[in-house]
């Protein structure tokens, strides 16, 4: 018996033969076993077709940057292609902006650069910088976190009120 996420990984290694190119995509969560895990996107065209594909919910064997590029390469495990064969095909790396993955020493993206290509592209998610960024200026803000809370709240409240008076001007007319 054959469960659908076989068919649809099949489905992906049949693409990914044929591509000459991909970037992966990658961010860390931890659970509430605090066991650190790694999810694993791949991204590439197939018969210019853009496509996206979840490759899977890794556990890390540690929370450093050797630990995430082992989860990765768990990731890109297939029945019928091999982890090197994709590696090579690898153009870029995307992940948030934290060290971890930004190191040129010791990141992910070092691990990318000696192991697969120097040239492999370090791509970071703009979102993820921001986060980065707040949680970088609470430490040397402390009052600023109330005002922003505040602030959010404000605008929740105003947003829902705006929310309600349009919903009642259509009922209206």
């Amino acid at each position: 018996m054959v469960s659908i996420a076989e068919v649809e990984r099949y489905k992906i290694e049949e693409k990914l033969a044929e591509v000459k190119f991909c970037t992966i995509m990658s961010d860390g969560s931890t659970d509430v076993s605090v066991s650190e895990n790694e999810i694993v996107y791949i991204h590439f065209a197939h018969r210019g077709v853009p496509y996206c594909y979840f490759l899977g919910l890794i556990e890390c064997e540690s929370a450093n940057s050797e630990g995430i590029y082992n989860a990765i390469k768990e990731a890109l495990h297939f029945k019928n292609i091999s982890v090197d064969s994709i590696l090579k095909k690898t153009i870029a790396f995307a992940g948030d902006g934290a060290s971890v993955n930004t190191g040129h020493l010791n990141g992910v993206i070092a691990h990318f650069r000696r192991n697969v290509s120097p040239s492999i592209i370090m791509v970071q998610c703009m979102s993820h910088r921001v986060e980065l960024a707040y949680k970088a200026a609470l430490k040397v803000c402390k009052g600023w976190n109330d005002a922003v809370k505040t602030t959010l709240v404000a605008e929740n409240y105003v947003s829902e009120e705006m929310d309600v008076s349009i919903t009642e001007r259509k009922v209206t007319k």
